[in-house]
């Protein structure tokens, strides 16, 4: 998703691949790709720029430091929410987040 960027499709592609039912393997998301309109090839070939490997990288990081496991996951203040949640819950948690 992050080098779907690089050719402005990365909303596009994100929605797409969220709504993708079924195992995410290399194969679906190249076919989720040329779906919405991403250069496959080209998108194959940003996959490899050490920037975002980098980003993953400090993703992972961050996730490991806050002890984030799977998804979904929800930062909110400093309340970790690692599971589905209803939108009151989320809502009372931001509202408390900032401090209203």
């Amino acid at each position: 998703a992050l080098a779907s960027q690089k050719q402005g499709k990365y909303l596009a592609f994100h929605k797409a691949m969220m709504a993708y039912q079924g195992r995410i393997t290399e194969e679906p998301s190249l076919e989720v790709a040329a779906n919405v309109g991403l250069d496959v090839e080209r998108l194959k070939q940003d996959m490899t720029d050490p920037a975002i490997e980098e980003i993953i990288k400090r993703n992972v990081a961050l996730a490991q430091a806050l002890r984030i496991s799977g998804t979904p996951s929800f930062v909110v203040g400093k309340e970790i929410v690692q599971d589905l949640t209803d939108a009151s819950s989320l809502k009372r948690l931001i509202a408390s987040a900032r401090g209203s």
